[in-house]
């Protein structure tokens, strides 16, 4: 099971994970877009259960990778920028659906957004398919 191997600190293991939580991003934001046109309250749960998956096995296992590639005595420097990526990455769209959202409609605004958060981890998931080819 790679998720017990990855427990156990198998650098491989986790980025094998943090890539599939990459694959499960994508659909799980076209759930929560079809669940805000269908106005369905169960696509909702399930692609907020979805994304919630994604998004915590990417960062938990994404982390740890970064924390074992860092040299020690620089750790701190490095996890501590990936921090600030990732609550710029939570935070920057949260702003931008409110900003678009004046303009235009909550539905709009909202699959903009999603577009582009798909189309980033496809780009992710991309570059780490081929930098794993090389290796």
């Amino acid at each position: 099971m790679p998720y017990i191997r990855a427990w156990n600190g198998d650098q491989t293991c986790c980025a094998w994970i943090a890539r599939s939580s990459e694959n499960l991003l994508v659909p799980s934001v076209g759930l929560l877009i079809c669940a805000e046109a269908a106005r369905s309250t169960w696509i909702l749960l399930v692609g907020t259960a979805l994304t919630g998956v994604a998004t915590g096995l990417g960062y938990r296992f994404s982390l740890q990778v970064i924390n074992e590639m860092a040299p020690k005595d620089r750790r701190s420097e490095v996890v501590s920028s990936y921090l600030v990526a990732c609550y710029c990455g939570i935070s920057l769209p949260v702003v931008g659906i409110g900003l678009v959202s004046q303009e235009s409609s909550r539905l709009v605004a909202n699959s903009i957004f999603a577009v582009i958060t798909s189309m980033l981890a496809i780009v992710a998931l991309v570059i780490q398919l081929r930098i794993s080819r090389d290796e």
